[in-house]
Order: structure tokens, then C-alpha cells, then sequence
């Protein structure tokens, strides 16, 4: 594991992709696809165990309480307004810069960044 890793997962759909399964109070970030029971996001956080000190999941304001319930123990950040993803993936790095006792203080270019989405499905291959 690598302490000074910031690992952010941008996990703020609002649940139109799958309707009617998925919606604006559970999207498919919170919801479990195929034969394991754990959500979209459970499955995201464990690939990714690990490899940083720091876990931040970034959602909306609607969707904040919810993912901690199914994240207890990662920082949970509510973005101020949906902007969608690259004004989301730049709040998000300002938001965590400006958290870091060695960032520079929150203008987003003291650290290298590289985003992730919940809402993926990886699977292994078999035969």
C-alpha cells in the first residue's frame, strides 16, 4: 500500500442508464449485477484495496449518506452542484490537494491525478 495515494471514486450517477432497475435514490453504483451480492461500488473498492492510505468516494449531495452506509470508513465528499465529469474530477482534486498536509494547498497541480469510476463491471475471463 502506498500511504501518500489519495484514491478517489467518482460514484455520483443519478440512476438513468439502467431504469427501471436503477434510480435517482439508488443508482447503479449501489446496486449488485450478476452473482455476487455486493453493489457496484462494494466490488470497485475492493479491487482497488490496497493501493492507496487514503479512500475518498466523491458523490452528490443526494446520494452522500447513502454510500456511507455501504462504505463505512472511506471519505465520503458531496460535490457542491452536478457539472458533470471534468469539473467533477477537478472539484475532487482540489477538494483532496487541499486536505493533504503535503499538497500544495489545493490548486490541483502539486500531485499527479488519475479518476475512477464506480459504475464498472470487471470480470475474469475463464477457458
Amino acid at each position: 500500500m502506498t500511504d501518500d495515494l489519495h484514491l478517489v471514486v467518482m460514484a455520483g450517477g443519478s440512476g438513468t442508464r439502467f431504469w427501471p432497475k436503477s434510480t435517482s435514490g439508488r443508482p447503479k453504483q449501489l446496486l449488485a449485477f450478476g452473482r455476487e451480492p455486493a453493489t457496484l461500488l462494494a466490488r470497485t473498492l475492493a479491487r482497488l484495496d490496497g493501493l492507496a492510505g487514503h479512500r475518498v468516494i466523491v458523490t452528490t449531495r443526494a446520494l452522500a449518506d447513502a454510500l456511507r452506509a455501504e462504505a463505512p470508513g472511506v471519505e465520503i465528499l458531496a460535490e457542491p452542484e452536478g457539472r458533470n465529469t471534468a469539473p467533477y474530477v477537478y472539484w475532487a482534486a482540489r477538494a483532496v490537494d487541499a486536505k493533504d498536509p503535503r499538497g500544495d494547498g489545493g490548486d490541483a497541480g502539486g500531485s499527479p491525478h488519475r479518476a475512477s469510476r464506480a459504475g464498472h463491471l470487471c470480470s475474469r475471463r475463464t477457458g
